[in-house]
């Protein structure tokens, strides 16, 4: 049973996990140490006695009150990536993602600050996260509206000097995408696809989810839409 060293009422430690090997992230969102809701996240390791140490406490360079760090959490190998939906820089509760990496030394420092293009207020970007290899995926459901927008989730990829580009905006094709979708609830990456949850999609929030490939030459690309075969409202697939 893993606690943070200085866990304390409301922080909602374990609201987003992520495994990797022997190392393990935990967001607490409500963490208060940059101001009321600020958040952060532990990593932990396992030790060769089976036990399982914190090793490092995660916070943003820049984190203020509301931000929601560590609501969403991603981790691969020695790259950790944390979602921040109530980041401010570019608008209101526009969202971010913070980018961590372990260094030599076994300490933790943040490496990049990832914004999605055409930020607005009230997205919410990071509200998921994925991660594979050098590259890393993050939605952004409540885009065009707090709750209640189509969505979108954005591709980045590490370059070679350690800086992330946005490579691709992802979103529902225009013939599925209507308010509430809440398309980027939530992502998943791996090699060439990214699937992203639309929870809201389809009648009274049936749900859906969307498969996008990555095509050399030409870039991410829309594949599928899959659906659950006996779906019904309120079902929230995809979430």
């Amino acid at each position: 049973k893993l606690l943070p060293a200085d866990g304390a009422a409301s922080d909602q430690f374990g609201s987003a996990v992520a495994l990797s090997g022997t190392r393990l992230l935990a967001g607490a969102p409500g963490d208060d140490d940059n101001g009321s809701s600020s958040g952060s996240v532990c990593v932990f390791e396992r030790q060769t006695d089976g036990t399982w140490l914190q090793v490092a406490k995660l916070l943003p360079a820049d984190g203020g009150a509301s931000d929601e760090f560590g609501g969403a959490v991603a981790l691969a190998g020695d790259t950790a990536a944390v979602g921040a939906i109530g980041e401010d820089s570019v608008a209101s509760n526009s969202g971010a993602v913070y980018v961590f990496a372990r260094q030599p030394d076994g300490t933790w420092a943040q490496t990049a600050k990832l914004k999605a293009s055409g930020a607005e207020s009230g997205d919410g970007f990071g509200r998921a996260v994925a991660l594979h290899e050098s590259a890393l995926a993050a939605g952004a459901p409540s885009d065009d509206g707090p709750g209640a927008g189509p969505g979108f989730a954005c591709v980045f990829t590490c370059q070679a000097d350690g800086t992330w580009t946005e490579a691709a905006r992802l979103v529902a094709p225009d013939a599925y995408a209507t308010a509430g979708d809440q398309f980027g609830s939530s992502v998943a990456i791996d090699a060439w696809r990214v699937l992203a949850g639309a929870p809201g999609d389809e009648p009274s929030g049936t749900g859906a989810a969307y498969v996008f490939h990555y095509w050399p030459g030409t870039g991410w690309a829309y594949r599928s839409r899959l659906l659950y075969p006996s779906g019904a409202a309120g079902d929230d697939f995809g979430t």
